[in-house]
């Protein structure tokens, strides 16, 4: 059986990595002290946990290392740095349509996004 992923904002993992590592270490942790594990500056990381702010590249990367979680690349807007994402895109433009979009319903099976509509259809 395929467990669709819900696509989360960087607020909502943030907050749930918030959570397990408070639950993992059996005591709390204030957005301050937080930030200081993570290494992000406090108030950029305020800027973060509140949804006010994208991480950059960089603290997306930071952020994957510390909580081990690749989601933070898709909830800031990130292309990850795959080999295999950038092997796709720097070679989509080459693939028959009809192959494109057999891929992209592949992928949509293990997405709770929906797949795009075809354009002309």
């Amino acid at each position: 059986m395929i467990t669709l992923m819900e696509k989360k904002t960087v607020k909502q993992l943030l907050f749930e990595h918030h959570n397990e590592l408070e639950k993992q270490r059996g005591k709390r942790f204030s957005v301050s002290e937080l930030a200081e594990f993570v290494g992000i500056k406090p108030k950029t990381f305020e800027h973060l946990y509140s949804g006010r702010r994208l991480p950059t590249r960089e603290q997306a990367k930071l952020l994957e290392a510390v909580f081990k979680d690749k989601r933070f690349y898709e909830a800031a807007g990130i292309v990850r740095d795959d080999p295999n994402i950038q092997y796709v895109q720097r070679n989509w433009g080459y693939a028959p349509h009809e192959v494109q979009r057999k891929l992209a319903e592949e992928l949509s099976t293990y997405s709770a996004e929906p797949l795009p509509k075809n354009n002309g259809e």
